[in-house]
């Protein structure tokens, strides 16, 4: 129920987490011109300051990382090639996930 009506079996809410600045910029305009609502939560206590959400600092560690291969088989993962893919990271770019 919402608003004292059934919702439809294929009804949907729209969210974002962390509250990425592309989230309004990008998906802001697409979401208003097919008027679908949505929320985006703000990480809050990042406002105002220099620090990078973790997802950005492991992005940027691998970005300008010398080494080749990302080894995780100690954590039941596998290693990782870095360098020489189709879906390699840019490397110097100076640029965070976009």
């Amino acid at each position: 129920m919402w608003l004292g009506r059934s919702l439809s079996s294929r009804a949907a809410v729209v969210t974002f987490d962390d509250g990425f600045e592309n989230n309004y910029r990008v998906a802001g305009p697409v979401l208003a011109s097919m008027k679908i609502p949505a929320t985006i939560f703000l990480t809050t206590g990042l406002i105002g300051t220099d620090q990078l959400l973790w997802p950005d600092r492991l992005f940027l560690s691998l970005q300008n990382t010398t080494r080749d291969s990302l080894d995780l088989r100690k954590y039941g993962s596998g290693r990782f090639s870095l360098v020489g893919s189709a879906g390699a990271m840019p490397r110097g770019t100076g640029c965070g996930p976009c």
